[in-house]
């Protein structure tokens, strides 16, 4: 009996770098204000997206630094805030892009978007046990995973997609009026 064995591929290992709890979390705290801003106060909200769509970074920049005192790293397209990491030449970001890339924001679908993570990044920032799950889901890239620990928090109608992705997350908004996808992102990026 000569069985041939057939031969084992080996596992391809994802290109996720590893992320912890602690450098999620210390992202998702130093934005918090931010976002808590954007909901509570409508006046900073329609100056933040008049920035933005004026691609106006000291403007941005300015608004940041009134509601959080994390140093930025980065202000990149759409917008987003780069954090630095332990990891040489590595930023943990938070932001915001639109697709498509042309459209501009409006402070109500913004603030509908901010308001539906908002419960998501209180608990990644409040619950360690939480952000470990999380964090071991983005590790892992299991997407099916991270979607069951994340899609109960945000209650939106308008939720389109939740993927991990360079070790971290993409959270994807339709509006089917205006058909604009806003993304909301926190990952690993280069400084």
């Amino acid at each position: 009996m000569n069985k041939k064995r057939k031969r084992q591929l080996p596992v391809r290992k994802q290109q996720n770098e590893f992320i912890t709890p602690a450098i999620l979390r210390r992202t998702i705290r130093n934005v918090l204000p931010f976002y808590r801003e954007i909901v509570r106060n409508p006046a900073y909200s329609a100056a933040w997206v008049q920035a933005v769509n004026t691609i106006d970074f000291v403007q941005m920049e300015r608004l940041f630094q009134k509601v959080s005192h994390a140093p930025i790293a980065e202000l990149g397209s759409g917008y987003s805030f780069g954090f630095r990491t332990p990891m040489r030449d590595r930023l943990y970001v938070n932001g915001f892009f639109l697709d498509p890339a042309q459209s501009k924001y409006t402070v109500g679908e913004h603030l509908v978007v901010v308001q539906a993570i908002l419960p998501l990044y209180l608990r990644l920032a409040t619950d360690i046990p939480f952000a470990t799950r999380v964090t071991a889901a983005i590790n892992s890239g299991n997407t099916t995973r991270l979607n069951s620990l994340i899609r109960g928090l945000i209650r939106s109608r308008f939720l389109l997609t939740i993927r991990a992705q360079d070790s971290g997350f993409r959270i994807s908004f339709r509006f089917p009026i205006s058909r604009k996808i806003y993304t909301n992102y926190t990952l690993l990026g280069v400084g």
